[in-house]
């Protein structure tokens, strides 16, 4: 009984958690794929939050596409785990009582790699229809009118014309466009989040645990922030991509085929055509969500020391 109800408060803080998040998250999408959609008039955080409710109908469009994307960052946590568990009973990534430290950490990263990246083949699908869903602004002033209504119809439009799945480098575009580039990006961030925070950890300092753990705390938010900094270009290219995939989204009923042939190619389309710069648009968002990655480190490192 105690578990299933700290399991039901765990799913309800991630529930709100999640609706304060997402209209924040959609923001940063719409300014990572502005300049490949037409008649953008969004100049930042502010113009963005102001102007939808007014364009789509009411503010409750301001969280338009949150099912998939709260099905899949709900869902993706426990069977994460549960794919993780399933890995290592697998002979080569099988960790011996006595096993050293170089196997262990070898193979807790391999299986970690393993199940994050089938579950992010699982539910690739529920994120690119969110994605979507959030940056189709067009169809008129009203909600209603917008190009697509919810998942099913906009993963049914994409599969009949631009298919399942697409040769890499290809500019035909698929559902699972852009599911290399999450995985390199994941890898990559991931890597760098902890990577950074082990690293610089040791300096924390050996003191009361208050002041232990402000430092832990100034260390995780610039562990956070450097990690997001430097794979953010990644995640604008596969934005990019993903939004040039037919049936092409539309900025108040306006479309415009932008051809990516991938994340590579539209960071570099990005870069030449509208600035280096262009490819951090939005990134100042992500400073403020940093908060909960630091808290994140820190919590786990007290867990892990006591």
């Amino acid at each position: 009984m105690d578990t299933a109800v700290t399991y039901g408060a765990k799913l309800s803080l991630a529930f709100s958690l999640g609706l304060l998040e997402y209209p924040l998250q959609r923001v940063i999408h719409i300014r990572q794929a502005q300049g490949a959609l037409p008649g953008f008039k969004y100049r930042n955080i502010v113009s963005c939050l102001r102007q939808i409710p007014g364009e789509q109908g009411g503010i409750r469009h301001l969280w338009r596409g949150l099912p998939p994307w709260m099905v899949a960052s709900i869902a993706s946590k426990p069977l994460t785990r549960l794919i993780n568990e399933q890995v290592h009973k697998i002979g080569l990534f099988h960790i011996s009582q006595n096993a050293p430290y170089m196997e262990r950490l070898w193979k807790n990263v391999a299986c970690g790699a393993a199940s994050g990246g089938i579950v992010m083949f699982v539910f690739h699908p529920l994120h690119f229809a969110s994605l979507r869903l959030q940056l189709d602004l067009g169809g008129g002033t009203l909600g209603p009118r917008a190009s697509f209504q919810n998942s099913k119809q906009i993963l049914a439009a994409i599969a009949q014309q631009s298919g399942v799945f697409s040769a890499p480098f290809s500019s035909s575009g698929s559902i699972y466009r852009g599911f290399g580039g999450t995985c390199a990006h994941k890898l990559l961030h991931r890597g760098l989040y902890f990577g950074l925070y082990d690293t610089f950890g040791k300096y924390s300092g050996n003191n009361s645990l208050s002041s232990t753990l402000w430092s832990k705390l100034f260390i995780g938010f610039g562990v956070s922030n450097l990690a997001e900094f430097l794979t953010y270009p990644i995640r604008t290219g596969i934005v990019r991509a993903q939004v040039a995939v037919s049936p092409v989204i539309s900025f108040r009923g306006n479309t415009t085929p932008v051809m990516y042939r991938g994340a590579l190619h539209a960071m570099a389309c990005v870069a030449k055509d509208e600035g280096i710069k262009a490819l951090w648009r939005g990134y100042c968002i992500t400073i403020g969500k940093s908060i909960f990655g630091s808290l994140f480190l820190v919590g786990y490192d007290m867990v892990r020391i006591a």
